[in-house]
């Protein structure tokens, strides 16, 4: 089903290129609205009901927040995809009371913004073709792209703060949707990572316990087997003597 979509930003090159590259890339995208201040966009949201709507925080008349406020109280809640220079938690913390679906910060590369309104627009597809949503569906991309980068560098030094950056996003924001949409801290969910790939090393037995404890990014072997006890009920010793048993659930 062809959508519409909402583009509001003061900057006319900035509103303008991303319409250009939605429009070449973005096939399920039958129209496009441009909105240059906050009152325009409560004028065209309000007429033109558009699916997914990109808002700059700061804009003449009415602000992004403003903008969601007023569309949320004439019971319009579009997809809103928040796109801020200031990276400061009280936005981010506004925007997500109205519903935002994306919070990020400028500059945003045009073809990320795409990427990420086609993700919706699929996940769209999808939730109405199908009456239950898997868990990962349920997931915004914030969550979804946090988890995939823990997967993919678990082994390394990964913090808060370092995964935001790559995201684009406020530590307090990130840290914030991860633990409301996944129900587990974002700490915790890099442990619950990391002792899983230990606990496929300690069944393969070829390495030591600190050899493991390095290879899934812990850099205190103490540490390893207190979080890894932690999680798993025993210690790593144990886990490897009882390999040839059911494996734990974690």
């Amino acid at each position: 089903m062809a959508k519409k979509i909402l583009i509001a930003d003061d900057e006319e090159l900035v509103r303008k290129s991303i319409s250009r590259y939605i429009e070449l890339h973005c096939p399920l995208i039958e129209q496009i609205f441009e909105a240059a201040d906050g009152g325009e966009a409560v004028d065209l949201i309000t007429k033109n009901t558009p699916d997914i709507v990109v808002l700059d925080v700061q804009m003449p008349i009415y602000t992004g927040i403003d903008v969601m406020r007023l569309t949320n109280e004439a019971g319009l809640k579009p997809m809103v995809i928040i796109l801020s220079g200031y990276n400061e938690f009280k936005y981010a913390q506004q925007a997500m009371h109205y519903g935002a679906k994306e919070y990020l910060m400028k500059p945003v590369k045009a073809s990320e913004l795409v990427k990420l309104i086609n993700s919706f627009l699929e996940e769209g597809e999808t939730t109405e073709s199908s009456e239950t949503d898997t868990d990962a569906n349920a997931l915004s991309s914030i969550a979804r792209s946090a988890e995939k980068y823990i997967d993919d560098h678990y082994s390394e030094d990964i913090s808060l703060s370092l995964v935001a950056s790559k995201l684009g996003l406020s530590t307090s924001y990130l840290s914030s949707k991860f633990s409301s949409e996944t129900g587990m801290g974002f700490v915790d969910y890099v442990n619950k990572v990391r002792i899983e790939h230990a606990c496929s090393y300690l069944k393969q037995g070829y390495y030591k316990v600190y050899e493991i404890s390095e290879k899934v990014g812990f850099n205190d072997t103490k540490y390893f087997a207190k979080t890894f006890k932690k999680i798993t009920g025993i210690t790593p010793k144990k886990f490897m003597a009882n390999s040839s048993r059911d494996p734990v659930t974690i």
